[in-house]
């Protein structure tokens, strides 16, 4: 099944990647549900089926608030004064669009039953989605319409800003290239939770950016595409600033505003729910509590599983896929991250003396707390840190963490990309040894999506050929002279002298060979300034074949947003993707 070490394989084309397929993930997920009823472990001092529910309850209703919450930044009208090419109806291109992003219907409530109500969970980091990520948003609402359950989307606002930035075609007429533009700068260090704006024209600084790369791409054959490509980051990046213009300041709201408004086109209903405010719950803290009594154990069974992975996959560095987490006498580092907010992520480490125990940054944070403390009462001080007036505290899970918790206390499936599917597998064999369970299964899916522009056709021995022939004509120009430059009385006597001095060489000493071999050397460059008309062609095809090569990189990129996709290439990918027939396929 999915929880296996399977060679997850991104596509290389268009198509799309279900394990197991849509119609097993049903039964696996039903599947899920009655095994997680026989955990009978404990958490701190409270049975697991007690916790789990009364944590699924918390977070669904943080999840159906904070979704209201950003529904109510999305415009409930069109009024953008961009121009474009207005059709027979009298409503331009953009404004039909952005018609079907607008929040027409409520947040459903759900009468929530902890117990029985299968919840989908997926999450990434609160960027801007290419196709091969937003589709796990997509299944996680096909299936919970299928299981008549609740989706959810984790943003993981909890990672530091490494991916806060676009990838942008340019067709232009001197080169095919792709271009990489920031939304914000200077950031990679702070958790996304972190980053507010303070100035619109961070966001308008951006949209400019991205909007002069697309108006360079001026070739024929993409101008139709590159159109609705503007047509939709303009829509996409109104409701970015229509989000702010309400008050939403944060990044991850701003970007998580604009994705919901698209989903809302998609007919996708998913609750979401940020990292930062999961961590804030009953729930989240016992389980922190939980690591941190057993965190020796924990550590050695961690750094095991990881070991294991690394020989499964013959991985030499210690720092794949996570690094090991220390232990030092009294010092164990714990799988979560620990700042106070405004400050970056510092490693999370716990130190044991005889009474108590010091949570700390290695630095100068220290939570002391008391071994024998009701448990009760050290989450309500570790939430009134967190909620602290002037330095709150911030604790964090890191990867492996994170999906434990969600698995284990909310999801009854999670849904994975490719390479969360790859990691989670140690986090199997953590659950497995540290819990004494058998871990919930979970799906992976991805899906590699194209602009719709056509390619240009190279034959794939060419390339390689051509290469060969030029540096064959620099070390053997005699083959590749015309005719007319072979019946030259000089360059005949540089052939004959060559072979003469290759014969020679075959008998000589290392010292007599190498002379010989620099006298050759001579003679090729001779004889190929006899041949630099033939080697400008061959270097014009294989130019010509780089550029065609470039082009097609361009175009056969995976990672562009969706907020920059064409509309229609995304409606029409994503409806033959979960359409009935192609999932009858699948489940037969």
């Amino acid at each position: 099944m999915a929880t296996e070490n399977i060679p997850y394989k991104i596509p290389e084309n268009e198509a799309s990647v279900f394990y197991p397929p849509i119609g097993d993930a049903l039964e696996l997920t039903r599947d899920n549900m009655r095994e997680i009823q026989h955990y009978a472990f404990k958490i701190t001092d409270i049975t697991f089926q007690t916790l789990r529910n009364e944590t699924r309850l918390e977070l669904l209703n943080i999840a159906t608030q904070y979704t209201k919450k950003i529904f109510s930044f999305l415009p409930h009208k069109f009024s953008e004064t961009t121009s474009h090419t207005v059709n027979d109806s009298g409503k331009n291109a953009a404004e039909q669009l952005y018609e079907s992003f607008l929040p027409v219907e409520p947040i459903i409530s759900h009468r929530y039953c902890p117990e029985s109500i299968p919840i989908i969970l997926t999450g990434h980091e609160p960027i801007f989605y290419h196709p091969g990520i937003w589709i796990k948003n997509h299944l996680a609402y096909y299936l919970a319409e299928k299981l008549k359950g609740i989706s959810i989307n984790l943003i993981v606002d909890s990672d530091s800003c490494k991916a806060g930035f676009v990838y942008v075609p340019c067709f232009s007429e001197e080169s095919a290239s792709i271009q990489k533009v920031s939304f914000v700068e200077g950031k990679e260090t702070q958790a996304y939770e972190e980053i507010s704006l303070e100035r619109i024209e961070v966001i308008e600084r951006f949209k400019d950016k991205v909007d002069a790369l697309l108006r360079k791409n001026n070739h024929d054959d993409v101008k139709n595409t590159v159109k609705d490509m503007q047509i939709m980051f303009d829509c996409f990046m109104y409701q970015i600033r229509h989000a702010y213009q309400q008050g939403c300041k944060d990044m991850t709201g701003l970007f998580t505003a604009a994705r919901k408004g698209l989903e809302n086109a998609f007919g996708i209903k998913n609750l979401e729910i940020p990292v930062s405010l999961m961590c804030n719950t009953k729930g989240f803290y016992s389980f922190f509590l939980h690591i941190l009594y057993n965190a020796k154990q924990f550590t050695e069974i961690h750094n095991e599983k990881l070991n294991d992975y690394r020989n499964t996959h013959a991985i030499s560095s210690k720092a794949n896929p996570v690094p090991d987490l220390e232990i030092h006498d009294t010092l164990v580092e714990l799988p979560f991250w620990i700042w106070e907010k405004g400050g970056a992520r510092n490693k999370c480490y716990a130190r044991y003396d005889a009474g108590s125990i010091i949570v700390t940054n290695g630095n100068q944070m220290e939570l002391a707390l008391k071994k024998d403390e009701d448990p009760q009462k050290i989450i309500s001080r570790l939430r009134s840190l967190a909620s602290h007036p002037f330095h709150p505290i911030k604790l964090r899970p890191r990867a492996i963490t994170l999906t434990m918790f969600s698995r284990l206390f909310l999801s009854d499936v999670f849904l994975h990309g490719i390479g969360g599917s790859r990691y989670d597998v140690i986090t199997n064999g953590i659950m497995k040894d540290f819990f004494h369970i058998n871990p919930p299964k979970y799906i992976t899916t991805t899906t590699t999506l194209f602009l719709p522009v056509k390619t240009h056709d190279i034959d794939a021995k060419t390339f390689p050929a051509l290469q060969k022939e030029l540096n064959d004509m620099r070390t053997n120009p005699e083959r590749h002279a015309s005719g007319k430059t072979r019946q030259h009385p000089l360059f005949l006597k540089m052939v004959e002298e060559k072979r003469a001095l290759i014969e020679r060489m075959r008998g000589s000493d290392k010292e007599k060979r190498s002379q010989l071999f620099h006298q050759i050397k001579k003679l090729n460059a001779s004889m190929f300034k006899q041949i630099t008309a033939e080697f400008g062609n061959r270097q014009k095809k294989l130019a010509a074949i780089k550029e065609k090569k470039a082009y097609n990189k361009v175009v056969k990129c995976r990672e562009y947003p969706i907020g920059i996709f064409p509309f229609n290439a995304l409606h029409d990918h994503f409806a033959n993707v979960f359409s009935e027939s192609k999932n009858k396929d699948k489940q037969s």
